[in-house]
C-alpha cells in the first residue's frame, strides 16, 4: 500500500522510484488511499484492517498516525511531516545539506542581507532554517527569520501574505530569502508583489523540491533545490522488500539528498556594488562550459589582475579561481544529473581539460567523486 502525496513533486518522485523498483524486482500490486495521510478519520479502519497487505509506505502527519500503521503488524516505512520518529524505518531529507546549498547559491550572488521563511511546526523546516542561518553566519552575515506567530489565528491567505509583505518591506535591501519549500517560495514572491518589491532586483528567493509546476506558477519563475526523490523512492522500496522477505535491513533510514540548484529568474541577480567584480562574475557564469583562466577573467574588466583579485576577496571573500571552479562544477553537476554522457565528455562540456582534473576539483567542492555523485543521484 502506498499512502503518499501525489500532488507535489516530492511525492511524485518517491512514487517513480518505487515504481521503478517494482518493475525491476516485482511485480508488486499497489493499493492507494490518497487522502489517508491528511485525514485519518476518513479511512474506514475496518476495511483497511481487512486488506491483504504485505507492506506499506506512508506519508503521515504525526507519531500517532505512524504508530497506528505500525500496529498493523506488517513492514511499514514512514515519512512524518511534523515529528521525527526514531528507531523506525523512515524516509527523511538531508536538511543540513539543503540549507547549506541554499546559502551557497544566495551568497555567491553577493548579497549581504538574508531571511528565512518556513514552518515552525515541521522539524524539517527547522533543520533547514538552522543550517541556512549557520552557513550564512559563517560568512559574517545574520539572517532574519520570519516568526509565524506574527500570523493572526484564522487569518485568510490574503491576510497572511500581507503580513509577510509587511515583514519583507521592513528588512534591508537587497535581500536574499530562503523558503523552506516551493509553496512558501510562492508566498514570498506574491508578498513581494504586494509590498511593491521587485524580484529579483530587490529581493531574490529560492525554494526547495523543484516542483516545476509550482515554480512556473510563481509570481516570478522560482529557483529551487532539486532533491533526489526518485532514488529515495527506489531505496525505500528496496528496504520494504527486505522487510517483507524477513531479511534484516542494514539501514532503517532512507535519506533523500539535495542534488542541485535549478536556477530560474527569482535568483537571477547580482547584488555586487563593485561593477568590475560584477562584470567579472557575469563573464565567469557565461563561460561555465568553456576552459577559461584568471587572465581571461581579468581581460573582461578594465583593471589589473592584482586589483581584481583584491576586490574579489573583499566582495566575495574568495579568489577568482575558486569562483571559476565553482561555476564549472555547477555545469558538471547539471550534466551528471540530466545526461548519461561519459565523464570525458562531461569534463569537456564543463570547462575542464580532462576528466581527471575535473574529478580532483569535483571532490574538493562536492566532497565525492563525479562517479559516486552520479550513482548517488540516479537509481540503479
Amino acid at each position: 500500500m502506498l499512502l503518499i502525496e501525489t500532488s507535489r513533486a516530492y511525492g511524485q518522485g518517491l512514487l517513480r522510484g518505487i515504481a521503478k523498483y517494482s518493475r525491476l524486482h516485482g511485480p508488486w500490486t499497489f493499493y492507494r488511499e490518497s487522502e489517508f495521510y491528511r485525514k485519518v478519520h476518513r479511512l474506514n479502519k475496518a476495511e483497511f484492517d481487512n486488506l491483504p497487505l504485505d507492506g506499506l509506505i506512508a506519508h503521515v502527519s504525526s507519531k500517532s498516525e505512524a504508530e497506528y500503521l505500525f500496529s498493523r503488524g506488517i513492514p511499514v516505512i514512514i515519512q512524518c511531516v511534523h515529528e521525527k520518529i526514531p528507531n523506525r524505518p523512515t524516509i527523511v531529507t538531508d536538511n543540513v545539506a539543503i540549507g547549506e546549498m541554499a546559502a551557497a547559491h544566495l551568497l555567491e550572488r553577493g548579497f549581504r542581507h538574508f531571511a528565512y521563511y518556513g514552518l515552525e511546526d515541521a522539524y524539517w523546516s527547522q533543520e533547514r532554517r538552522d543550517s541556512f542561518v549557520k552557513a550564512v553566519k559563517e560568512q559574517g552575515y545574520d539572517t532574519d527569520v520570519f516568526n509565524l506567530k506574527k500570523l493572526r489565528k484564522n487569518a485568510t491567505a490574503a491576510q497572511e501574505r500581507q503580513i509577510i509583505a509587511d515583514w519583507l518591506d521592513g528588512l534591508p535591501k537587497p535581500l536574499a530569502v530562503m523558503a523552506c519549500n516551493d509553496d512558501r517560495g510562492q508566498d514570498i514572491a506574491a508578498a513581494c508583489r504586494l509590498a511593491e518589491l521587485r524580484v529579483p532586483e530587490e529581493v531574490i528567493v529560492i525554494g526547495v523540491d523543484n516542483d516545476e509546476l509550482l515554480c512556473d506558477l510563481s509570481e516570478m519563475p522560482l529557483s529551487s533545490i532539486e532533491l533526489a526523490t526518485e532514488k529515495g523512492g527506489y531505496e525505500a522500496a528496496e528496504l520494504l522488500d527486505q522487510l517483507m522477505s524477513g531479511r534484516k535491513a542494514k539501514h532503517k533510514h532512507i535519506v533523500v539528498c539535495p542534488s542541485r540548484v535549478v536556477a530560474r529568474r527569482s535568483t537571477d541577480s547580482l547584488a555586487i556594488e563593485d561593477l568590475e567584480v560584477a562584470e567579472a562574475v557575469r563573464f565567469i557564469k557565461n563561460s561555465a562550459s568553456e576552459i577559461i583562466t584568471v587572465n581571461d577573467v581579468v581581460s573582461a574588466t578594465t583593471i589589473s589582475r592584482r586589483m581584481l583579485e583584491m576586490r574579489f576577496r573583499k566582495v566575495l571573500r574568495r579568489p577568482i579561481n575558486d569562483v571559476i571552479q565553482v561555476e564549472h562544477i555547477k555545469r558538471a553537476v547539471q550534466l551528471l544529473d540530466e545526461t548519461n554522457l561519459p565523464m570525458a565528455t562531461v569534463a569537456k562540456q564543463s570547462g575542464f581539460s580532462n576528466s581527471t582534473y575535473m574529478g580532483v576539483v569535483f571532490k574538493q567542492i562536492m566532497g565525492v567523486t563525479p562517479l559516486y555523485y552520479r550513482k548517488q543521484i540516479h537509481t540503479q
